[in-house]
């Protein structure tokens, strides 16, 4: 909204950010694609019920509940709401800034004490985070609780995942007591910079989001990484090694599970999608110790293809000590622009924030894919991708930089 003069008292901002662009509409390059037009959709059925059309309430209402948004949400955008600002958005370039609103509020509102909730399998979680930084560079002490949560699962149950007792029911209480002590001077226990929630352990840790570990990992293969799923390898603090070469087919693309960009949001077994040989995988030995992963994963990798333009899809997994799971934690998206496609150039992929303690005997996977439909939309050509992985990198950076 407009900012005023008129500055409050203290703030709650919850799952949401100032960029349009990078925390409201895509990733990577890429739009998202089922979430925008779902949120599009919703808009343009109210508008329809305002204005009283009721055929076209309906033919957007049948659309989302049969889970056709997707291929059909589009049309029906057009048609029926074509000055939604949905339609806006996809028709803006991801990789262009200045095409895109950014929102900038006054320095004394972000000094404002302020309590952010968000969710590590909500996409607006890294608009959060933008909002934390600023207001620290302001003079702010924000305070950062980052639960388990996707954007409308705030329970212990995210997505298919029991996430335990622990992510249950304590939102309320911490807004009520923040606002308790900022608007009637009650007083409550000092509270660290930022509560995170371990998505594996199912305990909050205090945690500072500017530190993250030292850890990278090489990738390694004989070129089988995509035919054989155990055979690409992570190799921690190594080069890596090989090439791969592997094949996106719009025909049946791999499909995007779970992660913050679906309408499933949440962890997941991915273990079939690993069994496919258009997914190429790369797995650490067994853990000999403990890993705490806290940051954000960023692959860089030397890939080009025989298109002008491709998507690279990545997922960070966990297999579980004498399970058979591959249990998703976090996904990323990078959409690589036409005429530099071809280009065998280092990229950046860069994956949402974690925070995970693997166990011993764990093991940790990296997984790669042309697609992730529909969570962006689906490249329409055959494209074959070709990595070299003697420069390819893993690494695990502060998620606040």
């Amino acid at each position: 909204g407009t900012d005023t003069n008129l500055q409050p008292d203290a703030l709650a901002p919850a799952m949401c950010g100032l960029d349009e662009r990078l925390h409201w509409a895509s990733e990577g390059g890429a739009h998202w694609w089922v979430l925008s037009l779902s949120w599009g959709l919703q808009l343009a059925a109210e508008s329809c019920r305002r204005r009283g059309d009721q055929h076209a309430w309906q033919a957007i209402k049948d659309c989302l509940a049969g889970a056709q948004q997707s291929r059909h949400g589009l049309a029906l955008l057009k048609q029926h709401d074509p000055n939604n600002p949905v339609l806006q958005w996809l028709q803006n370039d991801p990789s262009q800034a200045a095409e895109w609103a950014c929102h900038q509020p006054n320095p004394e509102r972000l000094r404002r004490p302020m309590q952010l909730l968000e969710g590590w399998c909500d996409p607006y979680l890294r608009g959060g985070l933008d909002l934390w930084q600023q207001a620290l560079k302001c003079g702010g002490s924000p305070e950062l609780i980052i639960g388990p949560w996707s954007h409308l699962s705030w329970d212990r149950r995210v997505g298919s995942c029991d996430m335990g007792p622990e992510a249950c029911g304590r939102v309320d209480q911490w807004q009520l007591a923040f606002f308790d002590q900022h608007l009637r001077g009650q007083s409550r226990p000092d509270q660290p910079s930022c509560w995170a929630y371990d998505l594996l352990s199912h305990h909050w840790k205090r945690k500072d989001p500017r530190l993250s570990p030292d850890l990278q990992w090489g990738l390694s293969s004989h070129g089988l990484a995509a035919s054989c799923s155990d055979e690409g390898e992570l190799k921690a603090q190594q080069s890596g090694h090989g090439q791969l070469v592997w094949v996106h087919d719009p025909w049946r693309a791999v499909p995007g599970r779970g992660g913050h960009l679906g309408l499933d949001a949440g962890l997941c077994d991915r273990a079939d999608l690993d069994g496919r040989a258009d997914v190429a995988c790369f797995t650490t030995a067994a853990l000999q110790q403990p890993l705490e992963l806290w940051g954000q994963f960023e692959l860089l990798l030397s890939i080009r293809s025989d298109q002008h333009s491709f998507d690279l899809c990545g997922a960070i997994s966990v297999l579980r000590a004498g399970q058979s799971q591959v249990l998703q934690l976090c996904t990323g998206v990078l959409r690589v622009a036409s005429d530099n496609g071809q280009d065998r150039l280092e990229r950046t992929l860069s994956f949402q924030p974690l925070l995970a303690s693997l166990e011993t005997g764990d093991r940790l996977r990296l997984s790669l894919a042309g697609s992730a439909w529909p969570q962006i939309s689906c490249n329409p050509n055959i494209t074959t991708l070709i990595a070299d992985l003697s420069s390819s990198r893993l690494q695990l950076n502060a998620m606040a930089r």
